[in-house]
């Protein structure tokens, strides 16, 4: 688990350079000028960012400690926006807004 969690946002971005290298060999332009200025990896992050945190602060009282907390909240996060499908537990104990939030984030990274 611990491996995946530190991954999976790796895994993102690799696949977001991955494409901003295909349109460099296209079009000719650095691929970090590209991903910088389009926007496209920072609306990632800040995205991952800001759902890790609030999903962590809406779950941590169902959890036994902070960093059991932070844990899942960032493998779940991390596996919807990458799509890998990965599960630590059931998502639907989670409160409303929280699987809201879920169901938003598998829509916008849905490829």
């Amino acid at each position: 688990q611990s491996v995946t969690i530190n991954l999976n946002p790796l895994i993102e971005y690799s696949f977001t350079c991955g494409y901003f290298l295909v349109i460099e060999l296209v079009s000719f332009l650095p691929v970090f000028h590209l991903t910088w200025e389009s926007g496209v990896l920072l609306t990632n992050l800040l995205l991952f960012v800001v759902s890790v945190l609030f999903i962590f602060v809406n779950t941590l009282s169902m959890f036994n400690n902070i960093g059991q907390a932070f844990n899942e909240s960032f493998f779940h996060v991390s596996s919807i926006m990458t799509s890998t499908g990965f599960a630590v537990g059931d998502i639907n104990i989670y409160p409303t807004t929280c699987r809201i939030l879920f169901l938003m984030l598998m829509l916008i990274y849905l490829q």
